[in-house]
């Protein structure tokens, strides 16, 4: 066995042998070790704090530079200690809007609800995808279109639970009751079908709220 070198890969190739090579080796290095330090400070009744780390042991660190953590060490001090207040600055800011879900994130998700198995999970993706509801872009990032914002928008307008894993997580779980035994498939098959047909009939008899939503947002075809 030897190392390759980037004269015999080059580009993309010995990115991906440099990367998961790195990988393998941090994979048995040893962990990596920092102290954290949170200060606490009282100023006219108002409590406030700054914290930072400091490494004591890269580790595995030494192998993925790029995990590095940013050392930045808390000045020494102790209970009760005084200090004399140099500068005072109020900022405005606003919070930002979580990022879109990268396929690994949804893939985690739908495992954590009980949705779908290794098996199924890629078509479910596929599908969304196919029918326009969303887009992967860089990264793998799962990019909702408008086509799918709107339909998420209209289904909670008429029944918020289709939006969420709750049905469909909930039906798996009594699916997967019949392999241990501990319930029948006839019976959560009734379960099933009773469930999704009342909503089936709940939602066409509303449907109206979700036309006037497509009318609103999408322009017919003969504008």
């Amino acid at each position: 066995m030897r190392q390759a070198s980037p004269h015999e890969l080059g580009g993309d190739q010995w990115r991906i042998y440099e990367y998961v090579t790195r990988h393998f080796i941090a994979s048995l290095s040893p962990d990596a070790r920092y102290a954290k330090t949170k200060i606490g400070i009282l100023l006219n009744g108002e409590t406030f704090s700054v914290s930072g780390k400091t490494l004591l042991e890269a580790g595995w660190m030494d192998v993925m530079p790029g995990n590095n953590v940013k050392d930045d060490k808390m000045p020494e001090v102790a209970v009760g200690d005084e200090f004399h207040v140099s500068d005072i600055r109020l900022s405005s800011g606003q919070t930002q809007a979580p990022g879109y879900l990268t396929e690994a994130d949804l893939i985690g998700l739908m495992e954590k609800h009980g949705i779908g198995t290794d098996a199924s999970i890629p078509t479910h993706i596929n599908n969304i995808c196919e029918r326009n509801y969303c887009g992967i872009q860089g990264g793998r990032t799962m990019v909702p279109t408008k086509l799918g914002i709107v339909l998420v928008h209209g289904i909670q307008n008429i029944d918020p639970e289709l939006t969420l894993p709750m049905v469909r997580g909930k039906v798996e779980e009594y699916v997967a009751l019949i392999a241990t035994g501990k319930a029948k498939a006839q019976d959560v098959l009734d379960y099933a079908i009773g469930l999704f047909h009342s909503k089936f009939r709940f939602f066409t008899s509303n449907i109206d709220k979700m036309d006037a939503l497509f009318g609103v947002s999408f322009s017919s075809l003969s504008a």
